[in-house]
């Protein structure tokens, strides 16, 4: 990091202390990716973390965020946390709902965990129907509805359930490097049990 971008982490790590806020700042590498910290907001068009559906920031319902494939020492880059719009397993307590693992969508990380993930095929964010049933989709790689092929895209819909909790997501593919990392648009429902689309952020 140099000089500059260093300052500017310091002033916009300074401004989201005082505005209460906690976040993530990534500058590019040389190769210009960004690796793989979520990018709050970032998939809005015009709404911002200030902008609240139901009580809950845009910031933490709506955005994008860029995982790297899993090879066995990057878990947190590798996953992505919908519940806490977050990759920091210090944020969310190693608690995650996907991973990316050799160019496949996983869920159903943890031993109680009842997840799945079904394709929508090219859906826009905004069109995501409150509810799937699984069986009416065709199973992943393993035969089951846990892993998924990434395609550029492709709309998924993730249903969470474990002991830590439930919740509906899905996110889209927005930009892939096959065997190296993926780049996702997501959206968060505020309702635990059905999609509800958050129109008001952007989608």
């Amino acid at each position: 990091m140099n000089a500059r971008q260093l300052g500017m982490a310091w002033m916009i790590g300074a401004g989201l202390v005082a505005g209460g806020c906690s976040g993530s700042v990534d500058f590019p590498g040389d190769d210009g990716h960004t690796g793989g910290a979520m990018q709050p907001g970032a998939g809005g068009s015009g709404a911002s973390s200030h902008t609240y559906v139901e009580g809950i920031p845009c910031s933490y319902l709506h955005g994008k965020a860029t995982l790297s494939d899993y090879n066995g020492d990057n878990y947190a880059a590798s996953a992505f946390s919908f519940e806490f719009a977050s990759q920091d397993s210090a944020v969310t307590h190693n608690e995650f709902e996907l991973l990316y693992e050799v160019d496949l969508f996983l869920v159903n990380l943890v031993t109680d965990d009842v997840s799945f993930i079904v394709d929508l095929g090219q859906v826009a964010l905004d069109q995501v129907p409150p509810s799937v049933e699984p069986d009416k989709f065709p199973v992943g790689n393993w035969g089951e509805h846990d892993a998924l092929q990434a395609q550029l895209g492709h709309t998924y819909f993730v249903r969470s359930v474990d002991s830590a909790g439930r919740g509906v997501a899905a996110f889209r593919v927005i930009g892939i490097e096959p065997g190296k990392r993926v780049t996702i648009e997501w959206e968060r429902s505020t309702d635990d049990d059905v999609m509800v689309v958050p129109a008001a952020c952007g989608l």
